[in-house]
């Protein structure tokens, strides 16, 4: 289970979702963490693309825990090469 040290940040990455339509992610979210190595990158992409796309002025904190978060738990579960591929 990724550990989120905040309700916000998972909050957050369903908000985005969400609003990009992106179902897969959002399986992912509500299982509460990616499974392989596809499952990782469909999150990675997630998470670039609200970086990408980010307005709000107060998201920034936001998405510095997010990937401390999601960086931590793929670290830890062997898919931190995964994660890593996928940075812009």
């Amino acid at each position: 289970m990724i550990e989120f040290k905040s309700d916000k940040e998972k909050e957050t990455l369903i908000r985005y979702a969400n609003s990009f339509n992106d179902d897969k992610a959002l399986d992912i979210l509500g299982v509460g963490y990616p499974k392989n190595d596809e499952e990782v990158r469909i999150l990675a992409k997630l998470y670039w693309r609200i970086v990408e796309s980010s307005t709000e002025d107060d998201i920034e904190q936001w998405l510095e825990r997010i990937y401390t978060s999601i960086h931590i738990y793929c670290s830890n579960e062997g898919f931190e090469d995964t994660w890593d591929s996928e940075i812009p």
